[in-house]
């Protein structure tokens, strides 16, 4: 096969009074380029989201960070997806440790307060319960 130069354009090549299969084979060279370019492109936004679960596992767990990991997020650019599993994982995260805040601060208001009340509180809620179970059953 002729190799042809690179800077002839399509409509260059139909006019330069190229054989057919030199135009055919140029046509598949220059969509062999545009594959291999997509390709890159997709190995790099995908080794950037491996990055990013990395990063965020690193956060989770107080690992040490890696510059190499910010590096490779920082390359792809705004062209990072997270991948479904990695947004899965961090909303559950996400609802864990708001669960284990509100438990711990429910904690810490029991903590806070007397014995008395937590008493009070809690006999209350029993007058409540058997008033509300005397109202909805005749035979009590």
């Amino acid at each position: 096969m002729a190799v042809l130069p690179t800077y002839l354009k399509t409509s260059e090549m139909e006019t330069s009074g190229l054989p057919c299969y030199q135009k055919d084979a140029m046509l598949i060279l220059s969509s062999m380029g545009n594959e291999r370019i997509e390709r890159d492109a997709m190995f790099t936004r995908k080794k950037a989201q491996r990055a990013s679960l990395r990063t965020h596992l690193r956060e989770k767990y107080r690992l040490p960070q890696s510059e190499q990991d910010e590096n490779q997020v920082q390359l792809a650019g705004d062209d990072i997806d997270l991948p479904d599993d990695l947004r899965k994982m961090m909303a559950e995260d996400e609802d864990e440790e708001e669960e284990k805040e509100s438990f711990l601060n429910h904690i810490q208001n029991i903590q806070n307060m007397d014995i008395d009340t937590i008493k009070d509180k809690a006999q209350a809620t029993i007058s409540e319960l058997k008033q509300t179970a005397e109202q909805k059953c005749i035979l009590m």
